[in-house]
Order: structure tokens, then C-alpha cells, then sequence
């Protein structure tokens, strides 16, 4: 390779994560080193709506902005209520948010929901592919969780584009629409369970972030609402 190519190459390389930088960083005005806390619980976490280990805790009102790719990242599109619970062995996460459609199975695309995972000292990012770092990804599908089969889809990335399926999908989920709303849960083992899976451990520090898709607006991949990311403190 001479050496006029190999000087091409680094320029491309160099503008390439210059490029790459100015998409999917967060601006700094939107990086405001928030956290989300899971509480607590003594009583067994199951995988059910109406358990009553919910109504005592307080949910958590999130703002929810465009990922970048679709309009300019920061403009308020809508919010979601979060609640966090966990015990010696589970995990888990109830997510409520306005829809004033339900889409399931049909023409539309369905609805979904995510949670995505990052390690503490991961920079902001207005994706919800990780950046610079490996991320885990659980999404919810609507479609899925009417036929019900593997409701909750669990995810490795290590960026854009680099998104794909762990071997085994260990995250189970819920969902339910009632009075222009959803409603879905997502419970996993605390626990390391494969490769790549995070822990849900005191000592391992995690960030957070959410999205929703709405199907009715033909919402798919890069095109939904985000969140940013908060630090994950279990209480």
C-alpha cells in the first residue's frame, strides 16, 4: 500500500469519527447527569400487571426526545412513567406511556418499547445503539406480545448498526393497552446469565436509558423517542 493511499485512509478514518461524533453524541445541554433509582422489595416479583408490589411505588415522569437521525435531537415529543423494583434474584421494570392507538397485528407497524444498558462511564449518546461501548437492549413488541412469543427481545451492540440477538433471551415481558395507554413489564434475573448480559449487582455500575416506537406513525429502527441516559442506582 503506498503511502498517498494509506494518507487517504487515515483521512477518511479521522473525518469518519469526527462524523460520527457529531451524530450520535448528545449535546451537552441534554447531559445533565441524572439517575433513575430501583427500589427495593421484599415480596416475590412476578410477572404480572395488577401485582400489588407496584402500587407503592412512585413512578418516575421521563421526557422522551427524537433520536437524532429523524429530526434535531432535544425537541420534547412526549413522556413516559417509569417504576423500578428489585429483590435477591429479579429485576424489574413497568413502563406507562400515552398511545392514542393500539397497534398489535395489521397494516400498521406495531408498538414498541426499550430499555437500554450501558456501563457507568459511557458518554451520552442521542442513540439507542450504545456508544463506544457495548449496551444492552430489551425491546418490547406489541406484535409479539399478542401472539406471545418472546414478548421481550434481548440485545447485544456495540454501537450503530451493530445490533443483534443474544443467544438466549432471558428478559420476560407484558403488555397491556387500556385508556389510550400502554402498560408493559419487563423482568430478568439479576444475575449474569451469558455472555455479554450485564449484572444488576450494588458493585456494578450501570447507566439507563428508554424508547418508544409508535407504530401508528410507521415508527421502525432509528426513527422513535428517546431518553437520555441517567446513571441506574438501586437503592
Amino acid at each position: 500500500m503506498g503511502v498517498t493511499t494509506t494518507a487517504a485512509l487515515l483521512v477518511a478514518a479521522i473525518y469518519f469519527v469526527i462524523l460520527y461524533h457529531y451524530i450520535y453524541k448528545i449535546p451537552d445541554t441534554l447531559e445533565k447527569g441524572e439517575s433513575f433509582t430501583v427500589f427495593s422489595v421484599d415480596q416475590k416479583i412476578t410477572l404480572s400487571l395488577d401485582n400489588k408490589i407496584w402500587h407503592d411505588i412512585q413512578p418516575v415522569t421521563l421526557p422522551l426526545f427524537p433520536q437524532s437521525v429523524r429530526t434535531a435531537f432535544g425537541k420534547y415529543e412526549r413522556k413516559i412513567n417509569v417504576k423500578g423494583i428489585y429483590n435477591k434474584e429479579d429485576i424489574a421494570f413497568l413502563i406507562e406511556y400515552a398511545d392514542e392507538t393500539e397497534n398489535r397485528i395489521g397494516l400498521k407497524t406495531p408498538d414498541y418499547c426499550a430499555i437500554l444498558f450501558v456501563p457507568a462511564n459511557s458518554p451520552a449518546s442521542a442513540q439507542m445503539m450504545g456508544f463506544e461501548s457495548i449496551a444492552n437492549i430489551w425491546r418490547w413488541s406489541a406484535l409479539r406480545d399478542a401472539k406471545k412469543i418472546d414478548v421481550v427481545r434481548e440485545f447485544v451492540a456495540h454501537g450503530p448498526t451493530t445490533q443483534k440477538p443474544m443467544e438466549n433471551q432471558n428478559v420476560l415481558g407484558q403488555g397491556s393497552y387500556a385508556k389510550g395507554g400502554w402498560k408493559v413489564l419487563f423482568v430478568r434475573k439479576r444475575a449474569k446469565q451469558q455472555k455479554d448480559e450485564f449484572e444488576f449487582m450494588h458493585s456494578k455500575r450501570l447507566k439507563i436509558a428508554f424508547a418508544v416506537w409508535d407504530g401508528e406513525k410507521l415508527e421502525t429502527f432509528s426513527r422513535k423517542s428517546i431518553a437520555i441516559l441517567r446513571t441506574l442506582i438501586l437503592e
